[in-house]
């Protein structure tokens, strides 16, 4: 594969959460970046999941 190729170009809705790249960080902030990324998940899972309530009504 192209090292420049972005499949995000084929995905009709791509959410950019402008997290930072841990690589070359110290544990605390990769520790951080790790817990940022958990609680943004379980977020859109919750959003999802209401969504998802509200369709079948």
């Amino acid at each position: 594969m192209e090292k420049n190729f972005c499949p995000t170009l084929f995905i009709p809705k791509v959410i950019d959460w402008g997290i930072e790249d841990p690589r070359g960080k110290p544990i605390e902030q990769v520790r951080e970046i790790r817990d940022e990324i958990e609680r943004r998940i379980k977020e859109l899972a919750t959003d999802i999941s209401v969504a998802e309530e509200e369709n079948d009504r």
